[in-house]
């Protein structure tokens, strides 16, 4: 077998160099420019804190709906007449 050996520096090709810088999403741009939060960082961390918060209600009310309702039984039913 041959003994191949590389280079990595010359390698190493990142997408922000061949395609430029990405765009910001519109949800952050939206944010900064209404001058709820003042950068990005704080943008991506209110959009986490709103999805948290919407997955732990979403819980909270599949929890609340799965609950079965009570059966009556007829040794019940006989006492209160």
């Amino acid at each position: 077998m041959a003994n191949i050996q590389f280079d990595e520096s010359q390698f190493k090709l990142r997408s922000r160099r061949l395609l430029g810088e990405p765009e910001v999403p519109a949800m952050i741009k939206f944010l900064v420019t209404r001058g709820i939060v003042r950068s990005e960082k704080q943008a991506i961390s209110v959009l986490l804190t709103i999805v948290l918060v919407i997955v732990m209600i979403s819980i909270f009310i599949i929890k609340s709906n799965g609950v079965q309702p009570a059966v009556l039984d007829a040794e019940y039913l006989t006492l209160n007449k």
